[in-house]
């Protein structure tokens, strides 16, 4: 069968070539590189293989060669040979498996068409290397085909007489490491990338941070997109979708995604219990997780490795148990938290966090599904929710810690002055993650001056206070007593 088709192609490769065979005698010393090339070939072609079937012949010269589709491998060592030719304007090798470096195609000591070459294609084989350093040696060239390869590099740039170049879909091996353990800019991850995957050769550069050239698509198991904070750019990893996904342990995963010009290994490197890969182990891993629990929120396989603290395959009530002691304790699977930064008093914040009293308010924007707080105090912090509120809580230094959720998805209601708790002795909130019931942060302002002449939501043990012409007026049992706790 083999024998067959090596046949019927040398057929259908002679027919257009039997015009050119009839052309004047070939020059001497291309005559001889050319039965050079034949017997070369022949060993992979068949016994009566003529060279000149794959070669353009005009004015007694060798203009172009063609063996588009190439039945079997195409030796690496006879490629060079065809660079001999000096009046050579196009090579063609697709479909050839050529395979290795792309600079062995080339002998930079014997490169006669360096001027004449315009076109090359080698699409569709196994070449690596630096695409590049090959384009380099054939300063007219304006046609470069090498898609569907494994090149990596491209430099120095390709000249941009240029003017159809592809480049498309290469297979690397090597993985790309994306490391969300900590905070990653997008320039780290442009810089993670192959050149090739950077280069653009409309403008001539490698792409930045703002031009860049890799697409992530939905069915991957998760997307990249930027957003600004602190006036810089970062790169935020959302997890949530559907994918295929090899795990190696809980700190490495290993993921096979595409990009538009490559199909490239991604090692994504994150920590245990940072649920939803924001880079911090918060209060909105834990409401993600509930948010799955309650099946409000689907979890992909890295979303569900990462929240598995309780390593069963499973997602339950036992990895929130373990969730609220990560946030309580900071003792976690992982190899640090992410330092938490204060919301400065000039930022705008959507919630507000605020002793009075005794008694620790707080008033969102947004209503409230789960609170983390480190609260600084010698007295006894008493919780003044309901009962479908838990509260967690572990000491820490001149304090404690202090995890608040629901696991029914009842939230502290928006834009409502609510008592959450009440402390014995004076106390301050140190730092607080609030999320919403979509598991996402609430911004916070600590210590805010009371708002005036507004209602305050009954607490859990039936204490009304209302702020009546700036004084505070507490009502229990439905008498009305001044701050001081003398009747009115």
């Amino acid at each position: 069968m083999k024998k067959l088709l090596l046949f019927l192609s040398a057929i259908i490769l002679t027919l257009p070539n039997l015009k050119a065979q009839d052309e004047p005698g070939l020059d001497p010393s291309e005559q001889a590189l050319l039965q050079s090339i034949t017997q070369q070939l022949r060993p992979v072609y068949y016994e009566d293989y003529d060279a000149s079937y794959n070669a353009t012949i005009q004015d007694g010269h060798v203009t172009a060669w063609d063996f588009s589709y190439f039945f079997g491998d195409f030796p690496m060592s006879v490629v060079p040979e065809l660079f001999k030719f000096p009046y050579v304007q196009a090579i063609t090798i697709t479909e050839g498996h050529l395979t290795g470096d792309i600079a062995l195609l080339v002998d930079p000591t014997n490169i006669a068409c360096a001027d004449s070459l315009k076109v090359v294609n080698v699409n569709n084989n196994h070449l690596s290397g630096n695409i590049g350093a090959f384009a380099a040696h054939f300063p007219n060239l304006t046609t470069l085909h090498a898609s569907y390869n494994r090149l990596s590099e491209v430099h120095p740039m390709i000249s941009p007489n240029v003017t159809w170049l592809e480049l498309y879909n290469q297979s690397l091996d090597e993985p790309i490491m994306l490391d969300i353990r900590n905070r990653l800019t997008l320039a780290d991850v442009i810089a993670a990338l192959p050149e090739i995957l950077r280069y653009n050769h409309e403008t001539q550069t490698y792409n930045t941070v703002m031009e860049w050239n890799v697409y992530y698509p939905s069915n991957a198991g998760f997307t990249l997109a930027p957003y600004e904070e602190d006036e810089q750019t970062y790169f935020g990893v959302n997890a949530w979708g559907w994918g295929v996904l090899a795990f190696t342990n809980h700190d490495t995963v290993q993921i096979t995604n595409y990009t538009r010009f490559a199909d490239v290994p991604f090692t994504l490197r994150y920590r245990m219990a940072d649920v939803n890969f924001n880079s911090t182990i918060d209060v909105t891993d834990l409401q993600a997780m509930i948010n799955h629990i309650m099946n409000t929120l689907y979890f992909s396989p890295i979303n569900t490795n990462a929240a598995d603290l309780y390593p069963d395959s499973v997602i339950n009530v036992q990895d929130v148990v373990r969730m609220v002691d990560t946030l309580l304790t900071h003792e976690v699977p992982v190899i640090f938290e992410a330092p938490r930064r204060e919301v400065a008093s000039t930022e705008t914040s959507e919630a507000e966090l605020y002793w009075l009293n005794g008694d620790l308010h707080v008033r969102s924007d947004r209503g409230i599904a789960s609170l983390q707080l480190n609260i600084v105090t010698e007295g006894t912090i008493e919780w003044r929710l309901g009962n479908e509120w838990i509260c967690s809580q572990a000491a820490a230094n001149n304090g404690l810690n202090a995890v608040v959720y629901s696991l029914s998805g009842v939230t502290i209601p928006a834009k409502t002055d609510v008592v959450i708790a009440h402390s014995t002795d004076e106390a301050t909130v140190r730092y607080a993650k609030l999320s919403d019931a979509q598991a996402k942060l609430i911004s916070v302002q600590l210590g805010a001056k009371m708002p005036t002449d507004i209602s305050i939501q009954p607490s859990a043990v039936s204490i009304q206070k209302v702020l009546r012409d700036g004084q505070l007026i507490i009502i229990r049992d439905n008498k009305m007593y001044n701050a001081q706790g003398i009747e009115l």
